[in-house]
């Protein structure tokens, strides 16, 4: 699959949009606002959105930018990135790699299970009980267990039919154990059983998260850059 096509499915997977593509709001059942500026760089080109309320002027001038940013990773950020900001009113941005799972070799970890209105008990009395109120909404949800509690969480926090986005949290005494990684190879597992494409994203700061994706087989396709 191509890298341009993937970012796609992973913008599309992220935001509601409307019909001049546009971004309207973050795709999950709260509706949150959706950054002023989001853009999508791969080896195969760069792929960009504007919030549907920034201005026409401000995009005619966020798109001189863009012809000229570097596809490469390792930049980190867009060569303009300090203009960018100052174009938004942003004291700074967000920005990460982006990865896919083509395939995954079939996996059971007994201390891994699906997480349903009928065991939202297991993410209760921690910090994972923020969790409870998602379940109905970003299903497949799978938790990593000590002692029949959760202790690590990778639920599709972001959906199309065609592709879900992962979203992960691991309690901060359970780190590094392989919680957050039996987790994601569960939902992930499962979401390939379905036909639907598993994506994850992190930030760059975010080793652990990266190491994750890294154990797992998930293949970086490009990284992404987004403002307010």
């Amino acid at each position: 699959m191509r890298s341009l096509d993937l970012m796609t499915m992973h913008c599309d997977a992220l935001y509601v949009q409307d019909s001049a593509t546009d971004l309207v709001c973050i795709n999950d059942w709260l509706e949150r606002p959706a950054p002023a500026f989001w853009m999508g760089l791969t080896r195969d080109g760069i792929l960009w959105r504007f919030r549907q309320d920034v201005r026409a002027g401000t995009r005619c001038q966020a798109e001189r930018f863009l012809p000229r940013e570097p596809n490469r990773s390792e930049a980190r950020f867009p060569e303009n990135h300090d203009s960018l900001c100052a174009l938004f009113g942003a004291e700074d941005a967000v920005a990460g790699p982006t990865y896919w799972l083509p395939a995954l070799s079939p996996q059971s970890n007994e201390r891994v299970t699906r997480v349903s209105a009928d065991n939202a008990s297991v993410l209760r009395d921690s910090e994972l009980d923020a969790w409870i109120p998602d379940i109905p909404h970003q299903q497949p949800m799978f938790a990593s267990l000590v002692d029949g509690r959760a202790v690590a969480v990778c639920a599709s926090v972001r959906a199309t039919p065609m592709a879900h986005e992962a979203g992960v949290e691991t309690l901060s005494a359970h780190r590094r154990q392989g919680h957050a990684s039996a987790a994601v190879a569960a939902w992930a597992q499962e979401l390939l059983r379905l036909g639907i494409v598993p994506l994850y994203s992190t930030t760059w700061p975010n080793l652990a998260s990266q190491r994750v994706a890294a154990r797992l087989g998930f293949e970086a396709y490009g990284w992404e850059y987004r403002i307010g």
